[in-house]
């Protein structure tokens, strides 16, 4: 089974612009976040939010058989009310970025976005915490042997950079979250020295024109199904938002 036949078998994908969708991300955020990692403070109970979702854009990440959010993501996008607000990267990495071969004080606000928040539940994680009892993951054993719920989730955090106005995008990765999307051939650049901010991470940047070049072809089947999935989201989002200001 090819990766993009298990992921239409088991999951699907939608952008997060309803409440309910939006409170979804919120609650897998803050349990994976605030109840597992113990890496913030959630301030609402049973959600884990900040000052930067109100101007990001969110996806969900779909469980077919229960029809449940499993998985989410977002992009961060700028303050309007603050164009020149720095986006988080900047002050966790503020010291330690190569600024002769990526300086973010050079461009205008919306050049650049974030790409953060990618969370997914336990039971489709890691191998040591996935439920090997569901069928899909079981399934995932016998077949693609490739751990797709993350590598889905970060091809739908790039679907939704493609999809802005920016020309950049930055993430705060573990070097085994890279080591598995470089795999995959989606194209980053280390930028910086690795900071200590939630366990290690790295500043990596990725280009609009540079950051599908290398896709594998499975990968790359997978990447297309997403942003269709994504693309007609995006136009029932549109639609809500005409109806709401006719």
């Amino acid at each position: 089974m090819t990766l993009l036949e298990h992921f239409i078998k088991f999951y699907d994908v939608r952008r997060a612009f309803t409440g309910a969708d939006l409170e979804a991300c919120y609650r897998i955020r803050y349990q994976v976040f605030c109840r597992e990692l113990n890496y913030f403070d959630a301030e609402s109970y049973n959600k884990e939010v900040d000052d930067y979702d109100a101007f990001s854009e969110h996806a969900l990440l779909i469980h077919r058989l229960s029809h449940r959010p499993i998985a989410c993501t977002r992009i961060v996008g700028v303050d309007p009310s603050q164009p020149e607000r720095p986006l988080p990267y900047e002050e966790v990495f503020k010291d330690h970025l190569d600024r002769a071969n990526f300086d973010p004080d050079v461009f205008l606000p919306g050049q650049v976005t974030e790409l953060s928040r990618l969370a997914v539940l336990p039971d489709f994680r890691s191998d040591h915490k996935r439920n090997k009892q569901l069928p899909e993951n079981a399934d995932l054993l016998q077949s693609c042997h490739t751990p797709i719920v993350p590598l889905a989730l970060f091809c739908i955090t790039v679907a939704l950079f493609l999809c802005s106005e920016a020309d950049y995008g930055m993430a705060m990765m573990e070097p085994k979250l890279a080591g598995l999307i470089r795999q995959a051939g989606i194209s980053c650049e280390e930028i910086g020295e690795p900071v200590s901010h939630k366990g290690w991470r790295l500043p990596f940047l990725f280009e609009r024109d540079k950051v599908l070049r290398k896709l594998n072809r499975e990968t790359a089947d997978l990447y297309r199904e997403l942003e269709q999935r994504l693309q007609a989201s995006r136009v029932e989002m549109l639609q809500a938002q005409q109806n709401l200001y006719a």
